[in-house]
Formats: C-alpha cells, structure tokens, sequence
C-alpha cells in the first residue's frame, strides 16, 4: 500500500507519518510540502491513497483535487483540515475528494477514515451527508442505478446482496483492488456513501 501525505507543516508531515506506521503496518509513505509537489508525485506515482491539507499555500488541497479529478485520476483523496466548518466539508465532497477530517480527530478517527476510502467508501460526517442530499445534486429525471455501467451494476447487485469486496473478486475473478475501484465509481456516480445506502436504495427501488 502506498499513501502520499501532502501538508507545508514538515512536523505535522512527519508526526501523521509516525503515528500512521503503527497503525497501517502495510504502507509506505511518501511526503510532499505543497500542492505543487502533490500533483506531480500523483501524476508520476500510483498510489492507493493520497492525504492533503486543505489550506496548502499555492495550489491548496481542493484546488489539486478538482484538477486531478479533471484529469480522471482514480486515487482517492482524503482531505484534512484546522476548520471543522461544514461549508468546507461540503466544498470538499463537491470537489471530488473521497473523505473529510478535522486535523484535531485522534489517530483511531483519522486510520478508520482510511481504511473506509481504501475499502471504497467515502468517509463524511451524517451532517454533511444530510446537507448533500437535501442539495439534490442527484439527476432526479434518471434513476440512479441507471447511471452505472453494465459491470457497475453487477457489483453493485452483489454488494447489496451482501457480498464482501473480496468475496465480489472472487467471484468475478478480479482483483479486490479493482472492486474497490468499482465500488467508488459506483458510490461517486450514484452519489451515496456506504454500503448500507445502497442496500436501502436498491430495497426502495424494487432492485433486491
């Protein structure tokens, strides 16, 4: 697992790269100061998961995330923050990125948002998932499942019905990297967050 960590704070850098070793024993780390050196390393490198400080001089943390996303790029991006506004939060979800945390979330909140993108969900608070569903962002002329491909959707028949990732990639016979890749495509076109979202989607819809 490879996970870029993106902050001009070369203390904070380094203090999120410590604490994250314990936990995430499988990774390795690469740094960059700003949001210059962020695109690049992402243009340049394939990694599983790239952590950016929103309010990075230059090029901030949002800034890269529009771009990147512009540029089709699958890596998932978790975006932190001083500012626990939910404006930011919403800004961030809208942008592109897959997560949203408060710099000042104990080490266990931050690793559990982790290991949540990496497993191909995104990683928001209930009051932001509110605020997104009650901006109808969603195309309400066009159910949503309508909008996924036709391998999309037999991922997401079998995630409804219960299936794991990994149990999905058996079997499909795909890597359990690349159902997770589906998985996000999914949730980012059907614009919901977890598992149990769907579940109750696919139920209201006569899907399951």
């Amino acid at each position: 697992m490879k996970i870029l960590i993106a902050d001009d704070h070369a203390i904070f850098r380094k203090g999120l790269r410590d604490l994250l070793k314990d936990e995430l024993t499988e990774a390795c780390f690469e740094e960059a100061k700003n949001g210059e050196e962020l695109f690049e390393l992402a243009m340049q490198n394939n990694y599983d998961l790239i952590i950016a400080d929103i309010n990075m001089p230059g090029k901030s943390g949002l800034d890269c995330v529009k771009e990147l996303k512009n540029l089709k790029l699958k890596t998932p991006i978790l975006v932190l923050s001083m500012h626990n506004a939910i404006e930011y939060a919403v800004r961030t979800y809208r942008a592109g990125a897959f997560g949203f945390i408060n710099k000042e979330n104990d080490i266990a909140t931050i690793v559990a948002a982790i290991k949540k993108i990496l497993d191909g969900e995104k990683y928001f608070s209930e009051e932001v998932n509110e605020i997104i569903k009650k901006a109808k962002l969603k195309d309400v002329d066009k159910p949503l499942h309508q909008k996924l491909s036709d391998r999309e959707f037999e991922i997401f028949k079998l995630l409804v019905s219960g299936l794991s990732p990994l149990e999905i990639a058996h079997k499909l016979e795909l890597g359990k990297t690349t159902i997770s890749t589906f998985k996000r495509r999914i949730f980012d076109k059907m614009e919901l967050f977890s598992v149990s979202e769907l579940t109750k989607y696919a139920v209201e819809a006569g899907l399951i």
